[in-house]
């Protein structure tokens, strides 16, 4: 039994160790014979953000991923402890964050944020997210790296020569991708020599000149997954006119330049090509793409999250080593980032069908919901794969077109973005901009699941006259299946938050199984196998006594 008490003991102790459960109180009138109640005012919107990488398609763990926030509400975000905050940095590629509580969001009054990220050898890039509830939600966000890079993309960096501050870059500047194995395709620049280089701020840089050109193929998964805020765009158009579109590009590139171990961001007189693989069709015209075709060309700001039209392109043949390719070329852009060649859609609704997954027959631990054309496995270019646990099991869906049929299909969860599970329900949807809520019951269970349900009741003074009560309302915990010795079998997911009662919501847990529980508390992790054996799960109801603690009860 002490096991059994002490795992739950822990994560309390985590919380009011640290000052969680004393920031605030509601005390009721402590006449003689009345137990006062303490409790935690609990943050109502809190986020948790799931970084992935582009390549393996599992969280980033072994970096440090800086995350900036953008976006409209930016100066909204606050930890839990109600500290606000600018940018924050992943554990185990996870950054959880809070909201302001006076803000109740929905889907007609969203939250709206862009997240800036950059690690240490990887591109980049943002990613725009809405938050339409309250309570706990999740975000899924993919990085590609220039070290290990996805199918589907070439990069190549080089040494090219030096700059002052005076008389800019001492060479021209030549670089390529190289081509790309599976479309041949490529990227390449061209800088005249005397080009001055600015960072972000405007400020002249000198030094060294390191140039790295990246290609990213328009017809390969892993590529796609990478395009920076995701295919189902916030465009800017030639007119200024903001949209929301589900995009198709003909190649996208990654230009990053340093001076003097500094990023570029501005400069003047940049020549861009991109190669233009067969393969393409052009949806204006539903041919493939030929010499004379008008394609935009299109550049990333990451901290709006849009993509804002440069100017129209002609594609024109040019002859190469392997044969005559189709290429598009721009010159004279003043700035650096991610290009694309590409056409905006339609419209795409930003309000669509709530999903609410159910499980009649059993129950579920995570699961990946995709958006299929009917009847298939071929995934809607530009929609996300999303990793769903049985705590969150509604999901809003948004961001797509309007009036198409198609499929909600769900997977068991198999560890990373890419590998499909066994199938364990699909729904077909003639509309899902259409507000309506779509129950999907899964028929395919996990293997030895069952729901278990975890209570915590928290006493202190218990036998004096005015006994204290302490509620953990709020505090969000999360668990991963390891082994009897406590080695890693998965990664964290959200098991819930405990409410005013105490109580989780029931989450599906593996009978036998041996679980390491976690909570967050103020950007940093408390992990139970620091302090406690893993769990054995051997009931369906846990309920936690926890009486006159020394260890909690001092902080009162």
């Amino acid at each position: 039994m002490k096991n059994r008490i002490t795992v739950l003991t822990l994560l309390i102790i985590f919380a009011s160790a640290l000052g969680i459960f004393i920031t605030s109180c509601d005390i009721k009138n402590p006449v003689e014979g009345l137990e006062v109640r303490l409790r935690n005012i609990s943050r109502t919107t809190y986020l948790k953000v799931q970084i992935y990488d582009a390549t393996a398609g599992t969280l980033i763990k072994d970096k440090n991923v800086n995350v900036i926030f953008e976006g409209a509400n930016k100066g909204d975000v606050i930890t839990s402890t109600n500290s606000t905050i600018t940018s924050t940095i992943s554990k185990d590629g996870v950054i959880n964050f809070s909201v302001k509580d006076n803000l109740t969001p929905s889907i007609e009054n969203p939250i709206r944020l862009v997240l800036v990220a950059n690690a240490d050898g990887y591109f980049e890039t943002s990613k725009s997210i809405k938050i339409t509830k309250s309570g706990l939600s999740t975000f899924n966000f993919v990085m590609a790296s220039y070290i290990n890079t996805p199918d589907g993309v070439k990069t190549n960096e080089e040494t090219t020569g030096a700059a002052s501050s005076t008389s800019g870059a001492n060479r021209d500047i030549a670089v390529s991708s190289g081509r790309e194995v599976n479309s041949g395709a490529g990227a390449d620049i061209t800088i005249p020599a005397g080009t001055i280089f600015k960072d972000a701020a405007g400020e002249v840089l000198s030094g060294t000149v390191i140039t790295r050109v990246t290609y990213f193929n328009p017809s390969n998964d892993e590529s796609l997954t990478s395009f920076p805020g995701g295919l189902t765009a916030n465009t800017v158009n030639a007119s200024g006119v903001k949209n929301k579109t589900l995009f198709t590009t003909a190649g996208f590139a990654s230009v990053n330049i340093k001076v003097g171990g500094k990023e570029v961001k501005q400069l003047e007189n940049l020549g861009i090509n991109i190669t233009i693989p067969a393969d393409v069709k052009n949806p204006e015209t539903g041919q493939f793409v030929k010499t004379g075709d008008v394609i935009p060309l299109w550049s990333y700001d990451e901290a709006a999250g849009e993509w804002k039209f440069e100017s129209n392109v002609i594609v024109q043949s040019f002859r190469s080593k392997s044969g005559n390719v189709l290429r598009a070329s721009a010159r004279d852009i003043p700035h650096l980032t991610f290009f694309s060649l590409g056409w905006e859609g339609d419209n795409i609704c930003e309000e669509g069908a709530t999903i609410n997954l159910t499980s009649v027959a059993g129950c579920f631990s995570e699961v990946m919901l995709r958006v299929t054309l009917p009847g298939s496995n071929v995934r809607l270019t530009g929609t996300n794969r999303i990793k769903i646990s049985s705590s969150t099991p509604i999901f809003e869906i948004t961001d797509m077109p309007a009036g198409i049929p198609l499929d909600i299909v769900i997977n068991e969860w198999q560890g990373d973005i890419y590998t499909l599970g066994e199938e364990m329900g699909r729904y077909t949807v003639s509309d899902l901009c259409l507000l309506t809520t779509i129950p999907i019951d899964l028929n395919a269970l996990g293997i030895n699941m069952q729901k278990v349900t975890i209570g915590v009741s928290i006493k202190c003074d218990s036998e004096s006259t005015n006994p204290k009560v302490i509620s953990p309302e709020g505090t969000p915990v999360e668990a991963r299946e390891v082994s009897s010795s406590g080695l890693p079998l998965g990664d964290f997911f959200e098991i819930g938050q405990f409410d005013n009662t105490g109580k989780l919501p029931p989450v599906c847990l593996k009978t036998g199984g041996y679980y390491e529980f976690k909570i967050e508390y103020d950007g940093e992790y408390y992990y139970s196998l620091d302090y406690e054996p893993a769990f054995l799960i051997n009931s369906t109801s846990i309920n936690y006594n926890i009486i006159d603690d020394s260890r909690i009860c001092d902080n009162f």
